[in-house]
């Protein structure tokens, strides 16, 4: 049975030339709070190495429905930033972990560590730049 997403899902070519996040969108989410956008992106870099350490693990274990998880809560964490590239990463091993795709859910890991360190490269500037303050 086809599904009908509430939105048109993002392909990770149609982001590849999108900004790493767009702090501006993101600020105007968080009401403007500079102490909520700090806090969010240490609760970045606190449950985004744990997400992908545990689509790893599913990885290595074949559970797809864990990987999908994972990957799925990486999204939403993302997603707080705008940050595309990285959403669209997640969204590509949620797709290959439903789909039950061993290659796909590799090739989909190693896209979304790359994306979303940059993200989190990107976002440390921030803390430690002056726009932080």
């Amino acid at each position: 049975m086809p599904s009908s997403p509430s939105r048109p899902r993002r392909d990770i070519d149609d982001v590849v030339d999108a900004p790493v996040h767009d702090r501006a969108r993101a600020l105007r989410r968080m009401g403007e709070d500079r102490d909520l956008y700090r806090e969010m992106i240490r609760l970045l870099y606190d449950d985004g190495p744990r997400c992908l350490d545990e689509v790893r693990t599913a990885l290595n274990q074949e559970d797809f429905c864990e990987a999908e998880r994972a990957a799925h809560t990486l999204k939403g964490l993302a997603g707080n930033f705008e940050a595309l590239r990285t959403m669209a990463s997640a969204e590509r091993v949620q797709s290959a972990a439903k789909a039950g795709s061993l290659f796909d859910l590799r090739d989909g890991l190693g896209r979304l560590e790359m994306a979303f360190a940059e993200l989190v490269s990107a976002l440390s500037q921030e803390l430690d730049g002056p726009a932080s303050q």
